[in-house]
């Protein structure tokens, strides 16, 4: 196995959560076939109508396959190969705007994915192939998943269809060779603000400007996801909103892969050719004292056919919905754990889809895990729903509900465990830091947790500022140090059987 060469070959498969990961696992199966694996390829079901039906899950076994579910044994080692959508190719300067054709230079592998997931599950597979042949007295399980960065989750999906049950599991993500042995819950609403669309003729409104944000994309827990594209173009239209000349919103979108904040967003409003000089003058003061939003304005008319204009009272909910937001993170700040890099929980909205009778807004929820479960976590989903809610009330036009669509458990092992201090005994052979931490960004550990798996998070690659970041890395040398880990982790639980 050429460790780099497949590295490469694996990141310039394109797997994008929604279009599918089954070139991804085409590319591992010939792998495994060479290693002597015994393999189950899972086709996930479902009827999200923005996803490919192309959703696979691939498990590999080495040692005793068959499972029973009344006996957990063997170590679970798993990621998903999927990558967020790499957004502006512009952004990707490393790579000379192609985030698909990955480059080694210098000790770093950078291209989409590279610290997401794909590169560290081929650390796996490279510590398996150290023991081909050898006998285990517990298996060792690999699992390659889908949906990881979407609504699809195919862990959720491993773990009903009993096809493995592990005593130990290794969940990858990027965490800079640290081991986590905490998570925050991470839930997704989706804040629906449904109007009666009506065909409008724009009269005296003849003049379309569509105003844009450029901003840098990031995953949406990371801190200062809050200030993205979205929240910029909302800027702008609060600032034009007090001016004399009348202006109208007719579109508003924003988004693409769901734990990504997005780059770009967009804002459609029409306003009467007499005022364009006026709006430009505007543009150019607002443009002068945010200069951080890269603002853009683009002109256009409106045809003889005039436009679908959003209702008058859609713009003020939008802005009630902001309110409603930056109060429920007044709330959220109390719910601090200081053992996480941003102790604090919050709510973020990372997308914007408008439909023809609504608009649909993405809201991410982080909460400290002391405070994600039980009577706390009923009380925080109702201040949720009930917060949104109100934005519609008194209106005849429309109406706004709030529906959590995704909850990823929290999650606290035990760092006295016979598991968590062999894994640090294990880290400290490889040479770097054994000592355990919490995670900024939520993963699938916490749906093995909530089945009652003993789990921990690893992986190789740095998490802030470059997961679901243009221009994402990993140092070789990191992914040589997993590698060794993987295989110390293997010989003690399975060959050895602690």
């Amino acid at each position: 196995m050429d460790f780099v060469k497949d590295a490469l070959k694996l990141l310039e498969l394109r797997s994008v959560s929604e279009e599918g990961n089954e070139e991804a696992v085409n590319f591992l199966i010939p792998l495994f076939e060479q290693m002597g694996a015994k393999l189950v390829l899972q086709q996930i079901p479902h009827s999200l109508p923005d996803h490919n039906k192309r959703q696979y899950n691939l498990l590999a076994t080495f040692g005793d396959d068959l499972v029973d579910s009344r006996t957990r044994k063997g170590l679970l080692l798993t990621n998903h190969v999927d990558t967020c959508d790499p957004g502006n190719p512009a952004d990707w300067t490393d790579l000379d705007g192609k985030p698909l054709e990955p480059r080694e230079k210098e000790g770093w592998i950078r291209g989409l994915g590279a610290a997401a997931g794909k590169l560290d599950f081929l650390c796996k597979i490279a510590a398996c192939q150290q023991f081909v042949g050898q006998e285990f007295r517990e298996p060792v399980y690999l699992a390659a998943t889908c949906g990881g960065t979407s609504l699809l989750q195919g862990s959720r999906y491993l773990i009903q269809s009993g096809a493995v049950n592990p005593r130990h599991v290794i969940v990858g993500a990027p965490t800079n060779l640290r081991l986590v042995s905490r998570q925050k819950m991470h839930s997704v609403w989706r804040v629906r603000v449904s109007f009666v669309s009506v065909e409008r003729d724009a009269n005296e409104f003849n003049a379309k400007i569509f105003i844009s944000s450029k901003a840098r994309g990031a995953h949406v827990s990371h801190a200062g996801s809050e200030q993205n594209a979205i929240a910029n173009v909302l800027l702008f239209l609060d600032q034009i909103r007090g001016s004399p000349i009348p202006t109208k919103l007719f579109s508003l979108q924003g988004g693409a892969s769901l734990s990504r904040v997005p780059d770009v967003a967009t804002a459609g409003i029409v306003i009467t050719s007499k005022d364009l000089d006026f709006i430009r003058d505007r543009f150019r003061s607002i443009t002068s004292n945010h200069r951080q939003c890269g603002f853009e304005m683009r002109f256009g008319g409106t045809g003889d056919k005039g436009l679908r204009l959003l209702p008058e009272e859609v713009t003020p909910a939008i802005f009630r919905l902001r309110d409603e937001l930056a109060g429920l993170n007044e709330e959220l700040r109390m719910l601090s754990d200081p053992s996480f890099r941003w102790p604090e929980s919050r709510a973020v909205i990372s997308a914007v889809k408008q439909e023809r009778d609504h608009m649909d807004f993405t809201l991410h929820c982080d909460v400290a895990p002391e405070f994600a479960s039980g009577p706390q976590r009923e009380e925080i989903e109702q201040e949720i729903k009930k917060r949104f809610r109100r934005v519609g009330e008194g209106s005849r036009t429309i109406s706004v509900d709030a529906r959590r669509v995704l909850a990823v458990p929290s999650f606290v092992t035990d760092p006295s465990s016979t598991f968590s201090r062999t894994l640090q005994a294990d880290l400290q052979r490889v040479g770097v830091p054994s000592d355990f931490t919490s995670a900024e960004t939520s993963c699938e550990a916490g749906f093995f947790a909530e089945k009652g798996y003993e789990v921990a998070v690893f992986g190789p690659g740095e998490d802030a500022g470059n997961l679901h970041a243009a221009n994402e890395k990993v140092r070789v040398d990191d992914l040589m140090s997993a590698v060794r880990f993987y295989s110390r982790s293997i010989e003690a639980f399975c060959v050895r059987g602690i």
